[in-house]
């Protein structure tokens, strides 16, 4: 049986906090089910939501790699900048 934990117990055992989960559900990062009517409850799997939280940080990473790389092309080496007479 998977272990299935509400938005707080989640926030403790991810090290997360409670609004970093909202937001994660509502813009689709975070897999969680949503139990109840109207406004219910989220509860999560535990094992999903580390799986998401892993594949999140390694995207996060990977893109800022990316961004660093294309930064480190457009710097000018300090030697290869002089002045222009005017």
């Amino acid at each position: 049986m998977r272990r299935m934990l509400t938005v707080d117990q989640a926030s403790k055992e991810v090290s997360l906090s409670r609004c970093e989960l909202m937001r994660g559900i509502h813009a689709g990062i975070y897999p969680a089910l949503r139990v109840g009517a109207g406004r219910g409850k989220f509860l999560f799997d535990i094992e999903m939501l580390n799986e998401a939280i892993t594949e999140n940080i390694i995207s996060r990473t990977a893109s800022l790699a990316g961004k660093a790389e294309a930064e480190s092309e457009n710097i000018i080496p300090f030697g290869v900048i002089r002045r222009v007479a005017q």
